[in-house]
């Protein structure tokens, strides 16, 4: 009992709490689930998944006590947010060094992307030294074999520490968790995508050699990706390599994330794609985390065969930028058919994974979050990805590649589009094999408009 406690307890804690907004409120929830759980087992009863059983316990009650008088009475009536969990007051420096890589990796690609959007040097020069440590970070953190892992330093740590955080989210195909340290596929491209980016921002600033040697390392990167986690019969990458260096071969959406980061080839990056979009991994709704088939797969699980609106964004900003504006679109509509379903029009954190086939509409998951931020942003991905919108401020360009439109869109819009200091405003019109874009107006300065179809 105290193991499944210590085990199980944070999830629980994690169901309650995005229910309830109260932590409080959600430690009785858990405390009172574990309870039952303990009466149920002390009476013999056998209870053959702890874990299935505690979520199902747990979310009752939080929806027993949204649901009770004394709630309704004290509810207030403004906008929900939920109260702030206290934290340590002293950092913890492991859990911080946990999180170092996504951060670094993170701030290096949109700082190069806001100055390819803005020109905005004094703001992009004023944060070059906290580039500058986050390239010698990501140094450090691929000295050992050119790749970047990540494991927990402390017994309270995340087992698993890329989005994909839940304790079974980087499994083999037949379920067996990954063993830590593991490098994910997605984290070796948001590396390449840093790495490159920062090259070009040097450039920019007329830092040739250091350019030239971010642009080494990122080509080191991306072939040690292409020889390590590319799976031929699979026709993908592996979602990780594990403490022994096995390909981690589940067939799953991360590999979509080497799209997003053009951290691949032309011809893989169709390959990835056939990928993303066969039956297995294509719901009808959108992509799955997981592809289905597969014992890891579960369409109800947090991460194993869920479709996440944010990573089918991402997946389908990689598709736009190698030219699979179309198959772009397609996502988008799978995610647009999917937001009729939900409260709003809002997509939420994620929904099951059930097909669209037989379904009259996408399952929701429970407890998922909503509204989410990552959600949220997904849709000007989606348009972004769908026009095939690219800007370089600094040479006062904007491009249009190969836009589609949806076929339930027939006209879109953008008013205020900032390329540096100039503002344009676009009309897209769909026609029978693409859109037709038009320059309805540009203020502010100069732009050149680039359109290819």
């Amino acid at each position: 009992m105290d193991e499944t406690y210590t085990e199980l307890r944070p999830l629980m804690f994690s169901i309650a709490y995005r229910m309830l907004g109260s932590a409080s409120e959600a430690e009785d929830i858990v405390q009172e689930a574990f309870l039952r759980f303990h009466r149920e087992t002390q009476q013999g009863t056998e209870v053959d998944t702890p874990k299935a059983y505690l979520s199902a316990v747990t979310t009752r009650l939080s929806i027993d006590h949204l649901r009770s008088a004394r709630v309704r009475r004290e509810r207030y009536v403004g906008t929900w947010l939920p109260e702030p969990l206290v934290t340590e007051t002293e950092p913890d420096a492991a859990r911080h060094a946990e999180t170092a890589d996504s951060l670094s990796m993170g701030f290096l690609v949109l700082l190069e992307e806001y100055d390819r959007w803005t020109d905005d040097r004094e703001t992009v020069d004023a944060l070059l030294p906290a580039a500058e440590a986050a390239l010698g970070w990501l140094d450090r953190a691929t000295r050992e074999d050119g790749l970047v892992r990540y494991e927990r330093r402390t017994p309270r740590g995340l087992r698993n520490q890329g989005w994909k955080d839940s304790h079974d989210g980087v499994p083999f195909a037949d379920g067996t968790p990954a063993e830590p340290p593991i490098a994910l596929v997605e984290v070796q491209g948001y590396a390449v995508d840093a790495r490159r980016r920062m090259a070009a921002l040097l450039h920019r600033r007329g830092r040739d050699a250091d350019a030239e040697r971010l642009l080494a390392a990122a080509r080191a990167h991306a072939d040690a990706v292409e020889a390590r986690f590319f799976m031929a019969g699979k026709g993908t990458y592996a979602i990780a390599l594990d403490r022994a260096g096995r390909q981690v071969d589940a067939v799953t959406s991360n590999p979509g994330h080497l799209l997003f980061s053009q951290a691949i080839g032309e011809d893989r990056a169709r390959v990835v794609a056939r990928s993303l979009l066969g039956p297995e991994m294509w719901s009808g709704w959108g992509i799955r985390t997981l592809a289905a088939g597969q014992p890891s797969y579960n369409p109800l699980s947090y991460h194993d065969g869920t479709v996440w609106p944010h990573d089918n964004a991402l997946c389908a900003a990689g598709l736009g930028a190698y030219g699979m504006t179309a198959e772009a679109c397609g996502v988008l509509s799978g995610l647009w058919h999917a937001a009729q379903h939900f409260r709003r029009l809002r997509l939420p954190e994620l929904f099951c994974g059930l097909g669209s086939d037989g379904h009259a509409f996408p399952v929701h998951y429970p407890v998922a979050c909503s509204p989410q931020a990552w959600s949220s942003a997904a849709w000007f991905l989606f348009l972004r990805a769908g026009l095939g919108l690219s800007a370089d401020a600094p040479a006062r360009t904007l491009r249009i590649a190969f836009p589609q439109l949806p076929p339930w869109l027939d006209e879109l819009v953008l008013e205020g589009l900032r390329v540096g200091p100039a503002r344009a405003t676009l009309r897209f019109s769909r026609g029978a094999k693409g859109a037709f874009p038009e320059v309805v107006d540009v203020t502010g300065g100069p732009l050149r408009v680039r359109i290819e179809i």
